[in-house]
């Protein structure tokens, strides 16, 4: 038997239900709550899945997992095999910032970006994350979101990429709100005040979304989840120097 999965969109693939256990394991992680006791409160473990979602047919897991998956059916000696589209976008150039000569840990970092185009780019604090972020975005034409979660990374950002000639460049963040309308180039939003945009309005505006700071992606269900599972931009990239550790 040929486990199938079915790659949907750049948010999620699905399988058949009936196949759900078989990826039980690979989907699942500890995790704990707690309630009074009858002297202190207690502490309780549970297997917590990461299923997306759920119809009558199918169950859905994050895109963002099938390397996991993959890993853990090549593991177990199960067949499988995926179906869907290849969402992969050309470099339309070679990555170039005007008067920055790249050095050769940076252009390590952006040429696994455009290669991989799905992931989180470990840099230590100093090594030019911004930088490195506006050199991936040279090498495209494609509308792109930065979102951040403050507004002093987001006004640096934006300071940075006017200075390395990018054009229509638009900031939302509090003061700086959205007006109905994005920018034909870069974006760079608090998540905070992005996440109070209809998803209707972004949901296919963005071929490419980086998450500055990524480790502050903690949760299923936080403000990054929610913009993240409504945003179908393909190309999907996280820095931080921290990876978290649960």
């Amino acid at each position: 038997m040929t486990l199938k999965i079915t790659v949907v969109d750049p948010i999620e693939c699905s399988i058949e239900k009936k196949d759900k256990d078989v990826l039980l394991h690979c989907l699942s992680f500890k995790s704990e709550y707690w309630r009074k006791g009858r002297y202190k409160k207690e502490r309780f473990e549970y297997d917590k899945n990461i299923f997306s979602r759920k119809t009558p047919t199918h169950v859905f897991f994050y895109t963002g997992h099938l390397t996991r998956v993959q890993e853990f059916l090549n593991r177990e000696d199960i067949p499988f095999e995926i179906e869907g589209e290849d969402w992969y976008i050309n470099p339309a150039r070679t990555p170039s910032l005007p008067r920055i000569s790249f050095r050769e840990d940076q252009n390590l970092l952006i040429s696994n970006a455009l290669d991989k185009q799905r992931g989180v780019i470990k840099s230590p604090t100093g090594s030019g994350k911004t930088l490195l972020q506006l050199g991936i975005l040279s090498a495209f034409d494609e509308p792109a979101l930065i979102l951040a979660h403050t507004k002093d990374i987001v006004i640096q950002t934006v300071e940075e990429a006017k200075k390395f000639g990018f054009k229509n460049v638009q900031m939302i963040f509090g003061e700086s709100k959205f007006e109905g309308k994005f920018s034909k180039g870069l974006v760079v939003a608090t998540m905070q005040s992005f996440n109070k945009i209809d998803p209707k309005i972004y949901c296919d505006r963005f071929a490419i979304v980086i998450v500055d700071e990524g480790h502050h992606v903690s949760s299923f269900d936080g403000t990054y989840a929610q913009i993240l599972g409504n945003l179908l931009a393909p190309m999907r990239l996280a820095f931080t120097a921290t990876l978290p550790v649960k």
